[in-house]
């Protein structure tokens, strides 16, 4: 396939708290422009409330009611520097897709799985 989403340096484990850089990557091996988004959805809805995603600049990234958040557009060949926190502990879900603008067809998918456990500080309490 000649299009890839990427959710980089995602961990596979963390601790309730600490903070993590992360990339949202949209890439194309051809030269056509295909106008795209980069949908990402949250395995559990409810755990939109958990966790506090923001570009690196500072400006936050929210989920909807039913656990989306779309970047839109996005620029092929290139990635968002994000800052993520989770706030409570669980096995968190990302669905990643890049998606065609003018048709909504999944151009590519990745699914992410984070989990996250208790820091230090809570479980001496």
């Amino acid at each position: 396939m000649p299009y890839a989403v990427k959710l980089v340096g995602a961990p596979s484990f963390t601790t309730v708290g600490q903070q993590q850089p992360l990339q949202v990557c949209a890439l194309s091996t051809e030269e056509v422009e295909v106008p795209t988004y980069v949908q990402v959805t949250l395995g559990d809805k409810e755990q939109r409330h958990d966790i506090e995603f923001s570009f690196s600049n500072g400006f936050p990234i929210e989920f909807n009611s039913v656990g989306v958040h779309i970047f839109d557009p996005a620029t092929l060949n290139s990635c968002a520097n994000i800052v993520t926190t989770f706030n409570r502990r669980g096995l968190y879900y990302f669905y990643v897709e890049l998606k065609n603008s003018n048709n909504n067809e999944t151009l590519d998918r990745e699914v992410v799985v984070v989990r996250v456990s208790r820091n230090k500080e809570c479980a001496k309490k």
